[in-house]
């Protein structure tokens, strides 16, 4: 059984108040995350020749506002993050978060070593939100494919943050199911973190989903 982290907190919309996710399709999403997340990992494993580590995703029913609480950034350090609005059957955004220094080191491992110093910020920022697509789709598309639903994902944008103000995306909602975990490239002293995260609605189509696949699997449902 895969471990997995779960705020239980009651959600505030009332209308809502029966979606938590059991341990069993907690699991069950946490799993088909990580199989998403090992695609990433040898994607990014193939865009820099590294070997290329994976910690065991997590899943949490969070405080948008704590959403990065759980990331082990250096606060005095700027973030970047490349996001990936989702839409169709779920919505939310899929990101990858990294400190600055780690974010121009994973560039600079996949950008030729003779560009111009007057074009390498454009040509890092370039390969950041190239890598963060590739990276963001492998993960993602794999978890749509194995739980039969659509989703798009659009074009990445970069965000530059300090830790303590960094600004999810999410707007009105205050609480949402954010799943995270974190990639090392080996020997490249590089490290950054997938996250993806979605308000109370989408949370109801994942449920929906979960439990249609784990039907098809033959899997109790029903199970705490």
């Amino acid at each position: 059984m895969i471990e997995t982290a779960v705020d239980g907190v009651e959600l505030n919309n009332i209308e809502l108040n029966n979606i938590e996710l059991n341990t069993v399709e907690l699991d069950m999403l946490c799993e088909a995350f990580n199989i998403g997340a090992h695609k990433s990992a040898k994607a990014l494993s193939d865009l820099t020749s590294h070997p290329v580590t994976l910690a065991i995703p997590k899943v949490k029913e969070i405080d948008v506002t704590s959403l990065y609480s759980a990331l082990t950034l250096n606060v005095a350090e700027d973030i970047v993050c490349v996001r990936l609005p989702m839409s169709d059957s779920i919505e939310g955004h899929a990101e990858l978060v990294l400190i600055q220094h780690h974010a121009d080191k994973l560039a600079s491992l996949c950008i030729p070593s003779n560009i111009p110093e007057e074009m390498l910020q454009e040509a890092r920022q370039g390969m950041l939100a190239e890598i963060g697509n590739i990276l963001l789709n492998a993960c993602f598309g794999t978890v749509a494919n194995m739980l039969n639903f659509e989703v798009d994902l659009s074009v990445p944008t970069l965000h530059y943050f300090k830790k303590n103000s960094m600004d999810c995306g999410c707007g009105p909602e205050t609480r949402a199911l954010a799943i995270n975990t974190c990639m090392t490239i080996e020997g490249a002293d590089v490290e950054g973190y997938i996250v993806i995260y979605v308000g109370n609605e989408s949370i109801v189509r994942i449920k929906h989903y979960l439990q249609e696949f784990m039907v098809n699997a033959g899997i109790n449902v029903s199970a705490t």
